[in-house]
């Protein structure tokens, strides 16, 4: 019987080549025990030719301060894994294992991924494969994972990682020590990490995550953008901009130097006016209808009506002047012409003063 000992020793660990499991609690719960799955991680490390591995259950500390040590080094666990193995209870537990909010990046950072269902063999399996069977939203994370998993269709690096946040949020929150267990998650894809805090919120550790990869300025382009959503007015973080700005549009003036302990951010290089409303003249207006509106509403339609009726009698002259061209004496053409001459450009004048 093979003896398994736990190592400790940070410089043996890094030259030892190890298989990286991910797995979901409920599914194990469900299905049988972690002692069961235990001894399954352990035979089918010992079939793919290893002889360590890494699994959260036995290798993440207990104490709060080395936790939180392993939750900020979690994404290198399965970068430098040879592969990380998907232990799933049989093949219709994919969409409870792709609900949790680890698998996004244990899947993307992961060198290579093999699953094992059941009693079944160890399988390869590829990016676009999990993202059929396992996540919900297939298409927008067919999208991250052609970007960030397979090197196609590159996306702005602010995109993807928005892309990858909004991802993150969309999957359901082990209900843990941490509050904001996503975003410790999602730091994974950052080039710069922060240290997890029990004591913080969602939107606090997203602001120190955006604060130490500045070089985006997303919380500072977020500030300048009003919200669509009215019930997140009060908040700084905005993914939709009432005007249809997108944050890479964004050129920010103010700059994110800081964050409260409610959550507030703290701003420098924000300029503001100060407005003095009483020196504003005050502007006259009516409510009420007075004669003068009235009369002021009737002059398009009465200028219409001299309008039309100038046209007519312009009309009706033309035909009395030519009918009565071979007679003497005075056409009475003419005199229709004139009126509705005179009718034409008054109905013009009323149209131009018009309100």
């Amino acid at each position: 019987k093979n003896v398994w000992t736990k190592v400790n020793v940070e410089a043996a660990v890094r030259r030892k080549p190890y298989v990286a499991v991910t797995y979901c609690y409920e599914d194990v719960i469900n299905s049988g025990s972690m002692e069961t799955l235990i001894e399954r991680v352990r035979n089918a490390t010992l079939g793919q030719g290893f002889d360590a591995y890494w699994l959260d259950h036995e290798c993440l500390f207990k104490d709060p301060v080395q936790k939180a040590q392993d939750l900020y080094r979690m994404s290198d666990v399965y970068r430098l894994a040879s592969f990380t193995l998907i232990m799933l209870t049989n093949e219709s537990a994919w969409p409870a294992w792709g609900s949790r909010v680890w698998t996004l990046p244990e899947a993307l950072l992961s060198r290579e991924l093999r699953y094992k269902a059941g009693n079944n063999t160890v399988t390869p399996i590829s990016l676009i494969q999990i993202a059929s069977l396992a996540y919900s939203h297939h298409d927008e994370e067919s999208q991250i994972i052609n970007s960030y998993g397979l090197g196609k269709d590159p996306l702005e690096r602010l995109e993807r990682n928005l892309q990858l946040k909004e991802a993150m949020w969309r999957r359901e929150n082990f209900q843990g020590r941490y509050r904001a267990e996503k975003v410790y998650a999602l730091m994974g894809f950052f080039e710069h990490r922060i240290l997890p805090d029990a004591e913080e919120t969602e939107l606090q550790a997203l602001a120190r995550l955006f604060m130490a990869n500045d070089n985006d300025r997303i919380a500072d382009r977020m500030i300048s953008m009003f919200p669509r959503d009215r019930r997140g007015i009060n908040q700084w973080y905005t993914k939709e901009d009432e005007y249809g700005a997108k944050l890479w549009d964004i050129e920010p003036a103010a700059q994110v130097i800081g964050i409260t302990s409610n959550g507030s951010l703290v701003l420098d290089g924000c300029r503001a006016a100060t407005i003095r409303w009483k020196n504003f003249p005050s502007v006259s207006f009516a409510t009420r209808r007075s004669i003068r509106r009235l009369l002021a509403l009737a002059v398009p339609y009465v200028a219409f009506f001299f309008f039309v009726t100038g046209c007519a009698m312009i009309s009706v002259g033309n035909q009395n002047a030519s009918t009565s061209a071979n007679t003497y004496g005075p056409s009475p053409g003419t005199s229709l012409v004139a009126g509705g001459g005179f009718m034409l450009a008054f109905s013009l004048i009323l149209l131009i003063f018009a309100p």
